[in-house]
């Protein structure tokens, strides 16, 4: 097991947790944190609109699968496409494949153009899926 896994999940909590926010973001890891940066990239604090965020962790920052193997950023919607499209229609499923890949693009692009020191190389892979029939 990986050692930042092993953290133990402790009832720590900040002193400083307001009473009320507007948006809870439970989580740090890829998900939660590009949630947080969207949501205040175009917003100050203090003009009108502005919410307030705050971030849950259970342990450290990234501590959990994104710390781990977050690099392993890999669209997979031959494995849910069929589902989606008997479920939600084709041009549904098409929207579902093409985010998935947007924002994997997104996410290589944006550890580029901020120099965010980790291993993202983009790339072509193949799996191969097969059963004992």
């Amino acid at each position: 097991m990986d050692e930042r896994a092993k953290i133990r999940v402790t009832p720590h909590y900040s002193k400083d947790l307001p009473s009320h926010v507007d948006i809870v973001i439970i989580g740090s890891g890829i998900t939660g944190t590009a949630i947080a940066w969207n949501l205040l990239k175009h917003v100050r604090p203090g003009e009108k609109g502005f919410k307030s965020i705050v971030m849950l962790e259970a342990r450290q920052a990234c501590s959990g699968a994104t710390g781990r193997n977050g690099g392993h950023t890999k669209a997979a919607s031959y494995r849910s496409f069929l589902e989606h499209a008997s479920s939600l229609g084709t041009p549904a499923a098409v929207q579902i494949a093409r985010l998935e890949c947007d924002n994997i693009q997104a996410i290589h692009a944006f550890a580029k153009k901020h120099n965010i020191p980790c291993d993202s190389n983009p790339c072509h892979t193949i799996e191969i899926i097969y059963d004992q029939a």
